[in-house]
C-alpha cells in the first residue's frame, strides 16, 4: 500500500473522535499484513460515532469490498463507562445523527458505506449477507457487551492476557483488530508474524 498512517489521520482530521496515530498504524499494519497474504472479505465498523475511524477503514478497502457500519446513531452510549468517557472530553451525550456521519464520510470518499442503524445485536447474516468480513473494528465502549453478545468474552480475555503479556499496552487496540469471517471466527492469526 502507498498510504501512510499519517495520510489516514489527514482524511479524517477535521472530524471528532478518539482514533489517534496508533489506531492509524495498526488498522494500517493490519491492512498491509491482510494485503500480503491475500485476505479476502469485507469490512465492518461496529459503533461509528461521527465516523472517524470508518473514513479510515474506507481509505483501506479494496474496490471489490464493501464497508458496512453498525450504530443507533443520536443514542447516548449504553454503559456507565462511555457516558463518563464522554463527560471527560467533554462531549455530548447524544451521539451524532447519521446524516452527520453520512455527510463526514461522503465529504472524503464520495460514496456511502452499508449502513446498518440498529443494535449491534440485532446484526445477523440476513443483515450482512454471506459475506465474509476480513476487517471488523469494534467500538471501545461497545466492545465487551459486543463480544458477550457473540459469546466471545471468554475467548477474548485470554487472548487479551497473551497479548498484554506479550505486547504489553498496545494488547487491548490489537485486539479490536483482528480479522473476522461473518461467525466470527479469526480468519487472520497475527501471532506468529514477524513482518
Amino acid at each position: 500500500m502507498s498510504i501512510t498512517s499519517d495520510d489516514l489521520l489527514d482524511r479524517c482530521d477535521y472530524v471528532p473522535g478518539f482514533l489517534d496515530a496508533l489506531d492509524a498504524a495498526l488498522f494500517l499494519q493490519l491492512a498491509e499484513t491482510q494485503a500480503r497474504r491475500d485476505t479476502r472479505g469485507h469490512l465492518l465498523e461496529i459503533g461509528v460515532w461521527y465516523g472517524r475511524s470508518a473514513i479510515v477503514l474506507g481509505s483501506l478497502k479494496r474496490e471489490d469490498e464493501e464497508l458496512h457500519v453498525c450504530d443507533l446513531f443520536e443514542t447516548p452510549p449504553p454503559t456507565a463507562a462511555g457516558r463518563r468517557e464522554l463527560a471527560e472530553h467533554d462531549v455530548p451525550l447524544e451521539g451524532p445523527s447519521r446524516a452527520q456521519f453520512e455527510a463526514a464520510y461522503e465529504r472524503v470518499h464520495g460514496e456511502l458505506p452499508v449502513v446498518h442503524q440498529c443494535a449491534s445485536s440485532m446484526l445477523s447474516a440476513r443483515e450482512l449477507g454471506s459475506n465474509q468480513f476480513r476487517f471488523v473494528h469494534i467500538d471501545v465502549d461497545l466492545y465487551q457487551p459486543t463480544l458477550v453478545t457473540y459469546g466471545l468474552s471468554g475467548w477474548s480475555s485470554a487472548l487479551l492476557m497473551n497479548l498484554a503479556e506479550k505486547y504489553g499496552e498496545l494488547a487491548a487496540r490489537a485486539l479490536r483488530l483482528m480479522g473476522f469471517n461473518i461467525n466470527f471466527s479469526p480468519v487472520l492469526d497475527l501471532s506468529g508474524d514477524n513482518e
